[in-house]
């Protein structure tokens, strides 16, 4: 037999063999180490992260390339996608193609899509499932979403930042101008029923109430009446005539001297009743609207009526009351379109006035017109007074210079 301490180890190892194998741990490396959430993650430069992910070759170099190749297939592949569908997606139609979209999207179609006999999927949940493993492949994914990290922190962020900013700033002035205009309105309110109360409406329908104050005029005058006939008013008439008399020698009895209150106070004029007044206003109102100014031309239309309708119509003529001195203008009618225009004659001969001597009087009568009628230019009757004896020969015969012309202006 063997001694007891044997016996006890050999107890104890034959209860370590039927036990369960122990395992060796090592612990103090990664995510196992026993401080490992106090300590910090590693600070990488946000710029510099594809750098990195390069340099660990956590990700291929060609990465761009790679990224491309796969958003030219999502998106001919987002492209006939229905829009019911895209709409339902998060950020929208709008939101950017990326891996992580390619995922929501290749889940969406997973539930509801068909598999195959080995569990894989059909239809185009296979077709953004590939796309997704294409992301996937060497963690290309990696670099699309570090570089839309980069833009974010550049780019989108501060400009959120500044958006934000500007938001708040409109939110404090449209609260601002809130206030102003409830204050605003406060005080029109406050200002209506103060107007209202002054003219004694309730401010409910303005125009029935206003309307409805024309009721009291007629009571309103014959308090005026009274007062008009009272005798404090009538001293105060006779104060006025004696000083009307006294400052500007009027007659007291002149019927100018306040006439429109004599006749009140003598009775003479009495103030229509509320009927009449209101037959009166509603029937000049139509008056007024029918009632407008004719104008007379005188223009006879039916000159050139009879004349043959085939033809162009020619303009109705208006008589300027001009002689022309028994020129035909054509038949009546026509407008004279077969008439030769009339012409005048602008030549004045000045050495036939200076022949004709100053019995000629230097009116403009004497040369108006070589070959025009002198019955017709003395009926003109226009003397503008020119005195044409020193025009033409000189005293001895010869020819003197021609003098200026000295005309008169005196039209008096």
């Amino acid at each position: 037999s063997l001694p007891c301490p044997e016996r006890a180890i050999r107890r104890c190892i034959g209860t370590m063999l039927a036990a369960e194998p122990l395992i060796a741990k090592k612990v103090g490396e990664g995510v196992d180490r026993p401080n490992a959430d106090n300590e910090l993650p590693i600070d990488i430069n946000y710029k510099k992260l594809i750098e990195w992910l390069v340099n660990r070759q956590k990700l291929p170099g060609d990465w761009h390339k790679r990224v491309q190749a796969i958003q030219v297939k999502a998106n001919e592949s987002y492209k006939e996608l229905p829009a019911t569908f895209t709409s339902k997606l998060q950020g929208g139609v709008d939101a950017p193609l990326d891996y992580f979209r390619a995922v929501e999207i290749r889940d969406s179609l997973a539930s509801s899509a068909e598999r195959t006999l080995f569990g894989g999927l059909t239809g185009p949940a296979a077709v953004w499932d590939k796309i997704v493993k294409a992301y996937e492949n060497k963690s290309v994914f990696l670099g699309e979403a570090a570089q839309t990290l980069i833009q974010n922190v550049d780019y989108e962020i501060p400009y959120l930042r500044k958006q934000a900013a500007k938001f708040d700033q409109q939110m404090v002035d449209c609260q601002r101008k809130r206030a102003e205009y409830t204050r605003n309105a406060a005080q029109c309110a406050a200002n209506y029923k103060q107007e209202c109360k002054r003219l004694g409406i309730e401010g409910l329908s303005v125009r029935k109430e206003l309307l409805a104050l024309c009721g009291e005029l007629p009571q309103h005058m014959e308090q005026l009446l009274v007062v008009l006939g009272s005798e404090k008013l009538g001293e105060a008439v006779s104060y006025y005539k004696e000083f009307s008399h006294y400052a500007h020698s009027i007659p007291k009895d002149s019927p100018d001297t306040l006439s429109t209150l004599q006749e009140i106070r003598a009775g003479k004029t009495q103030p229509p009743t509320t009927t009449s007044s209101t037959t009166a206003t509603a029937a000049s109102a139509p008056a007024a609207a029918t009632s407008a100014p004719e104008i007379n031309w005188d223009l006879d239309l039916d000159v050139g009526a009879a004349a043959d309708t085939s033809a162009a119509a020619a303009p109705t003529g208006i008589d300027w009351n001009l002689d022309l001195g028994g020129a035909d203008l054509g038949a009546t009618g026509s407008g004279g379109a077969d008439a030769a225009p009339v012409e005048i004659a602008w030549d004045i001969d000045l050495p036939a006035l200076a022949d004709a001597g100053p019995e000629a009087g230097g009116t403009a009568e004497a040369g108006v017109g070589a070959g025009a009628d002198a019955d017709a230019a003395a009926a003109s009757g226009i003397n503008w007074d020119i005195d044409m004896t020193d025009v033409g020969a000189g005293a001895d015969g010869s020819e003197a210079p021609a003098a200026a012309l000295e005309i008169d202006w005196d039209l008096s």
